[in-house]
């Protein structure tokens, strides 16, 4: 019987330790994060820097980056001083361009499902991995082929002072990567 009432106390010692320690033990810079921790933190803008994402130019990063990143058409034309003709080829160009670039990703983008679906299988089909595979590189090929036609466009509407003008704009003010300071320094 005194072994279960030593036992007993034992027990509710521990358990009155385990709830009055931390209040009794717990200094200030505790109790300032246990107040920061029970604040609530507002919910998210709707979209970066507050815009909803699926409206208006530079949704992803903001109209700044997409600025340098891609020049307004206004803006290349007045710099390149186009003529009227070759501002209609361009806006041609790139109306045609923009559908079948989507297009291209949207065929891409199914290209990628596939590898995974057929990745994912539970019996390894070797067959409909390599034709879905093969599926994703026609569209990555796709892809890189409108890439390309794009400066090959330009350079046949341009004439070779427009080209070079256009050059040493998006050299100067084209955002670059950590790879490109390398290749400057050497």
């Amino acid at each position: 019987m005194k072994k279960l009432l030593v036992a007993s106390i034992a027990i509710l010692s521990c358990a009155i330790g385990v709830f009055i320690g931390p209040v009794v033990l717990c200094s200030a810079p505790c109790k300032q994060v246990q107040k920061e921790s029970a604040e609530i933190v507002p919910p998210p803008p709707p979209g970066m820097h507050g815009q909803d994402m699926h409206e208006g130019k530079g949704h992803r990063h903001g109209e700044k980056f997409r600025n340098k990143m891609h020049p307004s058409p206004e803006v290349i034309d007045s710099i390149l001083q186009v003529t009227p003709e070759q501002k209609m080829q361009i806006e041609e160009f790139r109306r045609a361009a923009a559908s079948t670039n989507k297009e291209l990703f949207a065929e891409k983008m199914a290209a990628e499902v596939a590898l995974r679906k057929a990745l994912e299988n539970e019996t390894y089909d070797t067959v409909a991995i390599n034709n879905a595979k093969k599926q994703l590189l026609i569209a990555q090929e796709k892809l890189l082929d409108s890439r390309i036609a794009g400066p090959a466009f330009f350079s046949k509407v341009l004439s070779k002072e427009q080209h070079e003008k256009f050059k040493a704009y998006m050299k100067e003010n084209a955002p670059r990567g950590p790879w490109h300071k390398k290749q400057e320094e050497k």
